[in-house]
């Protein structure tokens, strides 16, 4: 992980400096700075996007943090096979990356989950609250 670390920094700040801002429809990564990264990493690639799309899904329903990973990670392989480089030294990277720093975002989801089910159901809402104490 270390060896790409310069590229992947030096990749952020070449693309802000030309005005790259990011797309909005960008899902990938859980705050600006790791959606950034992301995003240079792939080079806007909307097969990996929808990667992650499915990936925040399986967080929010707290499906297990290794199983959702794995999933992402198989799914990224898949969308890069067509780019030899790609898929040999991007999608390691982004598997890597979403193994390293996806412990706070899938708790974050369990939250997220919870206030999903609890609006839906005050019956449920009490025994979530209930069962967290």
């Amino acid at each position: 992980l270390k060896k790409y670390s310069f590229s992947v920094v030096f990749s952020v700040i070449y693309r802000r400096i030309l005005g790259f801002a990011g797309n909005l429809n960008w899902q990938c990564g859980s705050e600006t700075l790791s959606k950034t990264i992301s995003q240079a990493i792939v080079e806007r690639d909307f097969s990996i996007n929808n990667c992650c799309i499915d990936h925040d899904n399986c967080y929010d329903k707290q499906l297990g943090r290794e199983h959702c990973d794995d999933i992402l990670c198989a799914c990224i392989d898949n969308a890069t096979k067509p780019s030899d480089i790609c898929n040999r030294e991007n999608s390691p990277i982004f598997c890597k990356l979403v193994r390293l720093l996806g412990e706070e975002p899938y708790r974050q989801s369990a939250k997220k989950s919870i206030l999903l089910k609890t609006s839906k159901s005050p019956q449920l809402c009490y025994l979530m609250i209930k069962s967290l104490k």
